[in-house]
């Protein structure tokens, strides 16, 4: 049975008329208006669960593969479709996967509010983040309220000998959290600018084989006490705040070509 409680097999027509039946013998303690949203939710729970024809997209989710360890969740019965349509219903919901599937197909779905790692060498597992495009080429973007813990982050940018950086503000000067590809060094180099001086340089470069104008993926996981960057699924720095998140007001990213998602 569904959260909906829509027999397994049961045809759509079916399932709207049940769910008609029960709403209009309680019609006076019903609102029309949350008739109508309960009626689609459940019939497109319903339409995910039992004919896998809701594509995931439909909730504005990016695949991954990678383990993801999560907080603040919620747990239900249904595929990852299902879960996906509950978390497009809020902006605090990053996160969704599937934790199992019964031998009858039955599986459990988790939504959750906030990211605090992955393990991308579980390659044979995947989770979904709800994100948006937030910014195409060289720009500065504004984090309105600040970042919180458990915001993932992803960027795609090309690298390149010209300069490659992303910078997290908490000023028009402060920078909270800089990283730059410098070619020269062959080294990755992370920083903080506070009250015009520098802090100290965490220089250190798991590898450099990056090459002129190649693409990387990005992807920044915020916990309570640091930042997490993994290169290509690689694990690359842990930098810990400076500055409290909620003082982090924009990202800039400064490459020949760059896009970030949150």
């Amino acid at each position: 049975m569904s959260r909906c409680e829509v027999p397994h097999g049961a045809n759509t027509s079916y399932h709207k008329a049940v769910m008609a039946h029960f709403f209009f013998e309680h019609l006076p303690q019903i609102q029309l208006s949350l008739y109508a949203i309960y009626l689609h939710m459940c019939s497109m729970m319903w339409l995910c669960d039992n004919t896998g024809t809701c594509p995931v997209q439909t909730a504005a989710l990016t695949r991954h593969r990678g383990f993801p360890t999560a907080e603040v969740c919620n747990v239900m019965t249904g595929g990852a479709a299902v879960c996906s349509i509950m978390c497009s219903t809020t902006s605090q919901c990053k996160i969704v996967y599937v934790t199992s599937c019964s031998s009858n197909q039955t599986c459990t779905c988790v939504y959750c509010d906030k990211l605090t790692d992955v393990d991308f060498t579980v390659v044979t597992f995947q989770f979904y983040l709800h994100t948006q495009e937030i910014a195409v080429s060289t720009s500065s973007v504004d984090l309105t309220g600040g970042l919180i813990a458990g915001q993932p982050i992803l960027i795609k940018a090309k690298v390149g000998k010209s300069e490659t950086s992303i910078r997290f503000k908490s000023s028009n000067r402060d920078q909270a959290f800089a990283t730059k590809f410098m070619f020269d060094q062959k080294i990755v180099l992370s920083n903080s600018y506070l009250s015009n001086k520098w802090g100290k340089a965490d220089r250190s470069t798991p590898y450099f084989n990056f090459t002129d104008g190649q693409e990387i993926s990005m992807f920044y996981v915020v916990t309570t006490v640091e930042y997490k960057l993994y290169i290509d699924g690689f694990l690359f720095k842990i930098f810990p705040h400076r500055v409290p998140i909620t003082d982090i007001k924009s990202l800039e990213l400064w490459s020949t070509s760059a896009e970030a998602t949150l």
